[in-house]
């Protein structure tokens, strides 16, 4: 690799230190401190786009005045209570994936096959709404005993 580079900012052709390692070296891409905020300045001038579309409420929103370029491409909602209904539907979707059916264990009969035992836990646990329940004969059915 040479040790002469073309500074991004400037376009003046730029050399490695001596006290610089070779990578880097490798990683600059302006010849100053100088150069290297004129960059910056460029880069903050780009284009950004007007307007970017609300993920809570589906209106349009543009940067603020104070916003930096970055942290407005990083943003989604429009406003705080945008941000307020997100976080809340955020915080009920993980609820619902925390909570399980909590089911209690069931006495099973000798007289009952273990392959019958082992479907019904599977089907118990799956589908919680075709869960089995036990009346006071002993009896398995899907209503529920009152």
């Amino acid at each position: 690799m040479s040790d002469a580079k073309v500074c991004h900012a400037c376009g003046k052709e730029f050399v490695r230190r001596a006290n610089e390692s070779p990578s880097r070296f490798a990683g600059r891409v302006v010849c100053s401190r100088s150069c290297a905020g004129l960059r910056k300045h460029r880069e903050a001038a780009l284009p950004v786009p007007d307007k970017r579309t609300c993920a809570a409420c589906g209106g349009t929103f543009t940067r603020k005045t104070t916003e930096s370029r970055a942290y407005f491409m990083e943003r989604v909602v429009c406003s705080t209570s945008c941000a307020n209904v997100v976080a809340r539907s955020k915080r009920k979707q993980m609820k619902v994936e925390r909570e399980r059916p909590k089911l209690k264990p069931v006495m099973v009969p000798p007289s009952v096959s273990p392959g019958l035992v082992a479907r019904e836990i599977f089907r118990r646990a799956m589908l919680p709404a075709l869960w089995l329940f036990e009346d006071q004969s002993g009896v398995l059915s899907h209503e529920v005993p009152y």
